[in-house]
């Protein structure tokens, strides 16, 4: 991921371009390993606070609510309502009707 992240650097296309690769290669092989990969590549530039990739990624909130719930064990009732929300976005999304 370190390599991953040095070779993208602040380079958001560079970034989308990964994205691309790694998407082509879940649906092709269905291994979840490659969505680990791009949920850690994302919060791996939110570690480091690289505002430039993570702020204009539309999965960053989901994937820092998910992490938050992991780390806390537990969904506080404060980011239920936020993940509901991105639930509902992608599930309208892919219904067609992009809400």
């Amino acid at each position: 991921i370190q390599q991953l992240k040095e070779m993208i650097g602040l380079s958001f296309p560079l970034y989308q371009m990964m994205l691309m690769f790694v998407r082509t290669l879940y649906q092709r092989n269905k291994t979840s390993h490659f969505c680990t990969l791009r949920s850690d590549m994302l919060m791996s530039f939110h570690d480091c606070k690289i505002q430039d990739i993570y702020n204009k990624d539309p999965c960053h909130d989901f994937a820092f609510y998910i992490q938050y719930a992991v780390n806390e064990k537990r969904i506080q009732d404060k980011i239920q309502p936020k993940l509901k929300e991105f639930y509902t976005k992608i599930v309208s999304e892919q219904n067609g009707t992009f809400e």
